[in-house]
């Protein structure tokens, strides 16, 4: 009773005041259903009149802290130190991409093998620096307004997601028959595919709307909260 009382006397909001009065009666009365709604609170996710407490609010940001971490320091911090390595060690970085005849591959690379595993190197570390600096531009300028922060967002993981299945997609089938002899696989090509994965789950997650704030979804939900 005193949890009830406690909702009754708190302050409506004015939308809610033109609603109560536009149903009062003709004594002066509000309606049961009316007064139950100053108890309970109409709940968007679930469309029923709930207590307050028990009420879910709609996400808040279009890059929460999870994807934040995942895109904005993970996937930069890969795509860096495959840089670092392809600098530093390119016939490494070669040599592991696939397995190799009996024999091992040849003692020295290419000179035109060698500026091919820079330049792709370079491109990841590239690609990284971009998730970086246009999510952080995100969280920070547009965390106010969680629809315009999707749309940005959402215009960098489209073609992202596309190139993890295509990564993926590509390299088991430049392997031949050699993709099924994954005891042969160096640690690069491994790290390949299994970093793929970490990406391209959590790109599929948010392309979902899970854990996120979701503009169709909750943006008219919030507006009625």
């Amino acid at each position: 009773m005193a949890t009830a009382l406690a909702h009754t006397t708190a302050p409506l909001r004015p939308d809610r005041v033109r609603s109560l009065a536009s149903s009062t009666g003709s004594d002066g009365l509000v309606s049961r259903t009316d007064r139950r709604e100053l108890v309970y609170k109409r709940c968007p996710p679930v469309g029923h009149l709930l207590p307050p407490a028990l009420c879910p609010m709609p996400p808040s940001t279009a890059l929460p802290t999870f994807y934040w971490v995942i895109f904005g320091l993970y996937e930069p911090l890969l795509t860096s130190l495959g840089f670092i390595g392809a600098v530093f060690d390119p016939k490494t970085t070669h040599d592991q991409q696939a397995p190799w005849p009996v024999g091992g591959p040849p003692d020295a690379m290419p000179l035109a093998t060698r500026v091919t595993i820079l330049q792709l190197g370079h491109v990841a570390g590239l690609l990284g620096l971009l998730n970086f600096f246009v999510l952080s531009a995100c969280r920070k300028y547009l965390f106010s307004q969680p629809a315009l922060q999707e749309k940005i967002v959402g215009a960098l993981l489209k073609p992202l997601l596309l190139g993890d299945f295509l990564h993926i997609g590509i390299t088991l089938w430049a392997l031949g028959d050699s993709r099924w002899d994954v005891a042969s696989w160096g640690g690069i090509l491994w790290i390949t595919i299994v970093t793929g994965f970490s990406l391209m789950i959590p790109r599929i997650t948010w392309h979902l709307g899970i854990g996120r704030y979701v503009d169709k979804r909750d943006g008219h939900l919030g507006k009625r909260a």
